[in-house]
């Protein structure tokens, strides 16, 4: 689904990622870790071709910087954290915004964009909130909104985030199980997460940045060790294999002293 080869982004003639190489391969569920301003949203934000870029960035195969905007926003959706909205708009406006890039300049959404929308909301048991205000419901409700969003659009690519970064633990698992049913389908998801063990239990493969240099790519039980948290995270762990295959990071306490990564 994506290839890099030697990504390179500079902002503001500040180098933030530097020559960044793997591939996404498509129905796969990335989790991308790092700690802060390691250059984690600069990534999805390149991906999704906001961020102009050097080097090789290919989506199917093809370079992202040619694809025209409306045929990359059919391809590839965006799930941000839920924002604040200035005003009432019903949970079938925001979905219906999804269906913008298969909408000529002022053509009306059609019964079919309406399916489309009550299609996602059925996706993720939002069915019967069509017509509620956003802001009458909850975090994870509103988060599972924006979901359904990125489902409308019917892009094959979504970009999570930090999607479940304001969410109680509830809403958390709720949305992630959503996600990945999705990626069951055959969706391909790259996320971000700050919580290492929600990304050990959903993600099938983890790419963990530190100051803009990709440190680590691979299965979750290769990639999150107690050295990499001790270099990375700068924290002193001891992880437990669970007996569901699941893992536990137990923090001990920081690390004060500056790690050196290899």
């Amino acid at each position: 689904m994506v290839t890099a080869n030697g990504l390179q982004v500079a902002l503001g003639g500040r180098t933030i990622l530097h020559g960044l190489t793997f591939q996404i391969p498509a129905g796969s569920f990335v989790g991308l870790l790092g700690p802060n301003g390691s250059g984690k949203t600069t990534l999805i934000r390149t991906i999704s071709g906001v961020l102009p870029y050097s080097g090789q960035l290919l989506l199917e195969g093809r370079p992202l910087q040619s694809w025209p905007r409306r045929a990359l926003a059919r391809r590839v959706a965006v799930v941000r954290q839920a924002p604040t909205l200035a005003f009432d708009f019903t949970v079938e406006d925001i979905v219906l915004l999804g269906r913008a890039p298969h909408k000529g300049w002022l053509e009306p959404f059609t019964t079919t964009d309406r399916v489309r929308v009550r299609e996602a909301l059925a996706t993720v048991d939002l069915a019967d909130a069509t017509h509620r205000l956003i802001h009458t419901l909850s975090g994870g409700e509103q988060q599972r909104v924006f979901l359904a969003q990125a489902l409308a659009q019917e892009a094959d690519l979504l970009l999570l985030d930090e999607p479940t970064a304001h969410l109680d633990v509830h809403y958390q698992f709720e949305f992630l199980d959503r996600v990945r049913d999705l990626v069951a389908a055959g969706r391909t998801v790259v996320a971000v997460f700050h919580d290492l063990s929600l990304a050990a239990r959903y993600a099938d493969r983890l790419l963990v940045l530190h100051q803009g240099h990709l440190v680590a790519d691979g299965p979750p039980d290769e990639v999150l060790t107690e050295d990499l948290i001790a270099r990375v995270f700068r924290m002193k762990a001891r992880i437990h294999d669970l007996p569901d295959g699941m893992r536990c990071i137990h923090y001990l306490h920081p690390i004060t002293e500056t790690p050196t990564l290899s």
